[in-house]
């Protein structure tokens, strides 16, 4: 459900969802709005519904939470980039093998 407002943006097998730099980018980085919005809700529910809390404090102390761990565990976080672009690549190239291959089982 989180993925139906890209789904509609950005069609399947698209230079914009296939391209080895702009398709984990822009994919990374809607994740992390949609993310932010639903931990901002989320925060909101509880805030009128439960007990007073500063959403905005909290989402700065996660916020810079992470900012550390990056800094303290660097190599995680680019092993992490790594397998996450890695994943698209592998990804995009299956796609593209299959589109050459396709074609010509269709023929047989």
């Amino acid at each position: 459900m989180m993925w139906c407002l890209y789904e509609r943006a950005v069609p399947h097998r698209s230079w914009v969802s296939h391209s080895p730099l702009m398709g984990p980018l822009l994919r990374l980085t809607y994740f992390m709005v949609m993310v932010y919005a639903l931990l901002w809700g989320l925060l909101w529910v509880a805030k009128e519904w439960v007990m007073p809390l500063d959403r905005n404090g909290l989402l700065r102390g996660w916020r810079g939470e992470l900012v550390q761990f990056m800094h303290r565990h660097p190599e995680w976080f680019y092993m992490a980039l790594l397998g996450y672009f890695l994943g698209a690549l592998t990804h995009t190239v299956a796609d593209v093998v299959w589109s050459a291959v396709r074609p010509r089982r269709r023929r047989r």
